[in-house]
């Protein structure tokens, strides 16, 4: 085909150093080995991340060559999650992590159904991360088991007393 040999992230083809490391490519399922799990980068942090996963949403929310609106419910929901976590390990963000930033939102007066929206696009950046290797398969798992909110200020699913005496005086 040519004089320069096609290279793969098994390395050169057909060198000595490229047969091992498909062999070993064949035996593991066909995974290759990612440079992050050999030590030669650092932890990626979630602004890294969320970053990497802005640039990604900017191409793929599209419709007819316009950003849809749900890129800026991403930006939006990727706000809060920066405020309250950006400079943690993206391996270290936890299911406590996105109730941490569940209930900013709440502060923020957010209403649930929004709360809720946010979350799941929340999890659909990391979720992105683990399918693009970037972060630990188990960041995502542990998501799963977190739910969105439930209603009211203190997550309880009660409105806040105080409400209760706007709407019906007689109950305050």
């Amino acid at each position: 085909m040519g004089s320069v040999p096609a290279t793969s992230n098994l390395g050169a083809w057909q060198t000595e150093k490229s047969k091992p490391e498909y062999g070993e490519w064949l035996a593991n399922s066909r995974r290759v080995r990612c440079a992050k799990t050999q030590g030669d980068k650092p932890d990626l942090t979630v602004s890294e991340l969320l970053s990497a996963y802005l640039d990604f949403a900017k191409t793929y929310y599209r419709r007819d060559g316009e950003l849809t609106s749900e890129y800026d419910c991403i930006r939006q929901a990727i706000k809060t999650l920066l405020r309250v976590c950006g400079h943690t390990p993206a391996n270290e963000f936890s299911p406590l992590s996105l109730k941490a930033v569940q209930n900013e939102m709440i502060v923020a007066r957010l209403r649930r159904h929004v709360i809720n929206r946010h979350t799941e696009r929340i999890k659909r950046a990391i979720k992105w991360g683990v399918a693009n290797e970037m972060v630990q398969a188990s960041v995502h798992h542990g998501l799963q088991t977190a739910g969105g909110r439930a209603g009211g200020p203190d997550g309880c699913g009660r409105p806040p007393r105080a409400c209760l005496g706007l709407v019906f005086p007689c109950l305050a």
